[in-house]
């Protein structure tokens, strides 16, 4: 095996309005992003039409891949990674 180090770091914004930060941490790796999301609930609950339009406002360009069930089939992970490579 080949040596190497492996870090994980996760940043998670809480709470009532945290979302208005997105535009901002997303522009500390540049500006564009790849949104993945099941289908119905990013919609209803107005999660999927505020990152979008947060992300238009601040000149972010959104590729997204739709339809990710829970504990995702390896088939849709290899189509979500065939289109992530399209990028």
């Amino acid at each position: 095996m080949l040596d190497f180090d492996f870090e994980v770091r996760t940043k998670v914004h809480f709470g009532k309005g945290k979302i208005s930060v997105l535009p901002e941490e997303i522009k500390k790796y540049g500006r564009h992003i790849f949104f993945l999301y099941g289908g119905k609930s990013a919609k209803l609950t107005g999660a999927y039409d505020e990152v979008h339009r947060l992300c238009e406002e601040n000149g972010i360009k959104i590729t997204e891949f739709t339809g990710v069930e829970p504990n995702p089939r390896h088939t849709t992970v290899d189509e979500a990674v065939a289109l992530l490579k399209k990028c």
